[in-house]
């Protein structure tokens, strides 16, 4: 499995972390939570930069990239409604 594609699950597996820190109503669970969606957040840049730089481009990556982008992104949207 390439770089990419690791930061990729990466970025899903910080997803329900981060979800969990803002769920608290605390100021610093949502400082931690704010953290956690940054280091996720440039996951996805660097991936997106390793695999352009490097041709590490795969029909998995293509697929998986958009996949943990969409994972990261509704949560928070939801949490946030309630």
């Amino acid at each position: 499995m390439t770089l990419p594609n690791q930061l990729s699950i990466l970025r899903m597996i910080l997803t329900p972390i981060f979800v969990f820190f803002l769920l608290f109503d605390r100021y610093y669970f949502e400082q931690v939570a704010t953290f956690v969606f940054i280091i996720a957040s440039l996951t996805d840049w660097y991936d997106g930069h390793i695999a352009r730089r490097y041709g590490y481009v795969s029909k998995w990556g293509k697929f998986l990239d958009p996949l943990a982008d969409k994972v990261l992104i509704i949560p928070p949207v939801l949490v946030l409604r309630i």
